[in-house]
């Protein structure tokens, strides 16, 4: 039996050299090899089509393969197009251990003809392409991340849940202003926009966590009053949850994201502690019975706001708060 050779050295060092590790059938051209060599290397599986004149070595799966490939082939007859990657894709080409799911979306300008009947990418018309903002990743033109939001948030077959992860992620991850984000989806007139603006109007996005929303509804929202989310209470340090008048805060542990961090959440406990703030930790187990925490939470916020308003507990200092979705409303005592 004859081993399959191997494709010339000239094509592999191609392939290798371009982002995202793909070739199309001009620049095979150019180092002497026409379609239909091309189409043999394929059937005998020296190489791997990805789409109408485009390859790759087979089985390699390069880094944001598919985003370099929607970008060059939509631009392959017009190289100074503008190609948005937009979505998923692009909070991924930012976010290094993030892997999108489904393929890649492509803004490109309305009217664009797009000639492949099963190509494995999106790509959406818009009438103002050049008004997008846009930022650069490892060689390819992104949208901006509010953008990016609305675009993944338009998918009807999007769960509000698997949105709002990915909101989340982005916020943490890229540390983006929820604030912000909402302002500039109040601007777009755009289906996701307007599908993150009523889940930001339900509260989702005064949280950091899928846990720690579901934390906030279960034993805050049957057993108000409710306390503050995400509040600096120095400069760096932000508590999960705050009763501000009673110096009171409180942090939900997840067991993934607080996993082999001792040491940095008993520091954090310490430094609060040292401000003046009692500090409470809320876990899964500890969420089996809300109306068991809910008690003992208030039981304690009502403790510390009567010694508060004698003059027996030390207040301490606020810093300044950047813009919040919702002022904060626990700096009275709440009886």
């Amino acid at each position: 039996m004859h081993a399959t050779p191997p494709l010339p050295w000239p094509v592999i060092q191609r392939i290798r050299s371009t982002p995202g590790r793909i070739i199309d059938n001009t620049t095979m051209e150019r180092l002497g090899h026409d379609r239909f060599q091309v189409a043999d290397w394929v059937r005998d599986g020296r190489l791997e089509r990805l789409a109408p004149a485009w390859c790759r070595e087979p089985g390699d799966e390069a880094p944001h393969q598919a985003a370099h490939l929607a970008t060059a082939y939509l631009r392959r007859h017009r190289p100074d197009e503008l190609v948005i990657i937009s979505g998923d894709h692009a909070l991924g080409l930012q976010i290094p251990d993030h892997q999108p799911t489904g393929s890649p979306m492509a803004l490109v300008e309305h009217g664009r003809r797009v000639r492949t009947r099963q190509e494995p990418w999106q790509t959406v018309q818009c009438h103002d392409l050049s008004s997008v903002p846009t930022t650069t990743a490892h060689g390819l033109t992104i949208a901006r991340s509010t953008r990016s939001l609305a675009d993944h948030a338009a998918g009807p077959a999007r769960s509000d849940g698997a949105v709002r992860e990915l909101v989340y992620l982005a916020i943490n991850r890229l540390r983006l202003s929820p604030a912000e984000l909402v302002a500039g989806w109040s601007t777009m007139d755009h289906p996701g926009a307007r599908r993150l603006l009523e889940l930001a109007a339900d509260g989702s996005f005064e949280h950091e966590s899928p846990a720690e929303r579901d934390c906030f509804l279960d034993i805050f929202s049957p057993h108000p009053p409710v306390p503050d989310c995400q509040v600096w209470i120095a400069e760096n340090i932000r508590a999960d949850f705050a009763y501000l008048f009673a110096a009171l805060v409180m942090e939900y542990h997840g067991e993934e994201t607080h996993a082999g961090t001792v040491d940095r959440d008993a520091t954090k406990q310490f430094a609060a502690r040292s401000l003046g703030y009692d500090h409470l930790v809320i876990t899964k187990s500890v969420r089996r019975d809300p109306r068991a925490v809910a008690l003992h939470v208030h039981e304690v916020r009502r403790r510390r706001e009567d010694l508060m308003l004698r003059g027996q507990l030390r207040r301490p200092p606020l810093p300044p708060q950047p813009t919040r979705l919702t002022p904060l409303r626990t700096l009275v005592p709440l009886g």
